[in-house]
């Protein structure tokens, strides 16, 4: 399955800790930062303008229950990047069959990982972005896409969150992670995004 593109290791960070990374270690890819959660870990990765925007991306999961996931720094400090935007990629994870808006898994997934971490973050906004494959009419897509959004909200509802905290909008098929060309592609746009405002 594709994955968002990769940057080098440049440290692993268990919980607590806040070691920085060190650029003598980084070859790391062009990129703005990004973070991915996959199935125990989140991933902060790509380019960052300085060390306090490094030192920021990693304090924020420090001292905070975050389940089985695990914070692997992968930040290479490269002068001029933008700022970070907030916005975290799922990874490895198909939540949705065909013109369909019902999760296929919630439990022992990196969604009920984010959860706990939502949990112990009470301060943090949530925008959930729903995404459709290209098959159908724009004006369906659009619809399917906002009702997979809520979908996830329900899900973080029913797992305890407040839904206040989150705000849902759909993408349609606009915003492609894979190709739309095979089954694989259209499974990996079958998703959502998630836009975290602390």
């Amino acid at each position: 399955m594709t994955k968002v593109k990769r940057h080098n290791l440049c440290a692993q960070l268990g919980e607590g800790t806040s070691a920085a990374p060190d650029s003598d270690l980084v070859d790391a890819e062009d990129g703005e930062a990004t973070t991915i959660i996959e199935k125990d870990s989140i991933v902060l990765q790509g380019n960052v303008a300085d060390q306090q925007t490094v030192d920021r991306l990693v304090n924020a999961y420090k001292d905070v229950n975050m389940g089985n996931l695990t914070v692997v720094n992968k930040l290479k400090i490269v002068a001029g990047s933008p700022a970070p935007t907030g916005k975290i990629e799922i990874s490895d994870a198909i939540l949705f069959e065909t013109n369909s808006a019902e999760l296929n898994q919630f439990e022992g997934t990196v969604l009920e990982n984010f959860a706990t971490l939502l949990e112990a973050r009470p301060d943090w906004k949530v925008s959930i972005v729903g995404h459709t494959d290209s098959r159908g009419s724009d004006v369906l897509n659009l619809e399917l896409s906002k009702r997979r959004a809520n979908a996830v909200r329900s899900a973080f509802e029913e797992a305890g969150l407040d839904g206040d905290r989150f705000i849902t909008r759909g993408a349609g098929f606009r915003d492609p992670v894979a190709t739309n060309e095979t089954e694989e592609g259209r499974a990996q746009n079958r998703r959502i995004t998630l836009e975290v405002t602390p």
